[in-house]
């Protein structure tokens, strides 16, 4: 287990991995979820920062994602998931979803890792801050109440329920080769809001690289630069 905590460290760039008493075969499943979350969208490397135990001894959920200083992300594991086989894990979530209470597509615990790949997401590109989103999930009423997620509608508060109802449609959109329409019309979205971060980060840094050479002409000619 502590080769699979420095695969996390040294190749995925975590800050610090804990996956005690989890079984192996788990432990893969989670890497191989988030090494792919970073090979399709490389920027979420820089918010999602470490995989942690709970001290808790229960909480609802066997893995959940937390804010951690600022814009950053951890992984919470449950002290559920531990001496657990991943077949029972698998089972648990395929109940889950054939009662609605997650979308049909997370039959299985990998779902539910993409599932909190998905608020680091959301963390990052602010997604469901967005009033298109908003629009967007009204359009897809129907089709979010006729049994998409329960889990999701179970949260009273508007923001939160946005935010487990992208974290499922950004899930769903990744387990499934051929996605509904409803997920990909959600996605198509998700993506305008990346490619607009990108585009925007991209312009800041030849803005930053003008600056530096603005100021270093300015030095060389002995001007007074009030820019610091």
């Amino acid at each position: 287990m502590e080769n699979l905590e420095r695969y996390a460290v040294d190749q995925l760039g975590l800050m610090k991995a804990n996956f005690y008493k989890v079984e192996e075969d788990i432990v893969q499943e989670i890497l191989s979820v988030i090494e792919e979350a970073f090979y399709l969208y490389p920027t979420l490397r820089n918010s999602f920062i470490a995989i942690e135990q709970s001290p808790i001894k229960q909480f609802d959920m066997c893995i959940m994602s937390l804010p951690f200083r600022q814009d950053k992300v951890k992984l919470v594991l449950s002290q559920q998931i531990r001496n657990v086989k991943l077949e029972e894990l698998n089972k648990n979530m395929k109940e889950a979803a054939k009662k609605h209470f997650h979308p049909e597509e997370l039959s299985v615990f990998r779902g539910s890792i993409w599932h909190e790949m998905g608020h680091v997401f959301d963390n990052v590109f602010e997604v469901t801050k967005d009033r298109k989103f908003h629009h967007l999930m009204i359009q897809n009423k129907a089709f979010i109440k006729n049994g998409f997620s329960r889990y999701a509608l179970s949260f009273e508060k508007k923001e939160k329920k946005d935010k487990e109802l992208f974290a499922e449609f950004f899930a769903a959109y990744h387990m499934r080769e051929h996605p509904r329409k409803q997920v990909e019309d959600v996605m198509d979205f998700a993506y305008q809001k990346y490619d607009d971060y990108l585009l925007y980060d991209y312009f800041s840094k030849i803005e930053m690289e003008n600056v530096k050479v603005l100021k270093k002409e300015r030095k060389e000619e002995g001007l007074c630069l009030s820019m610091k």
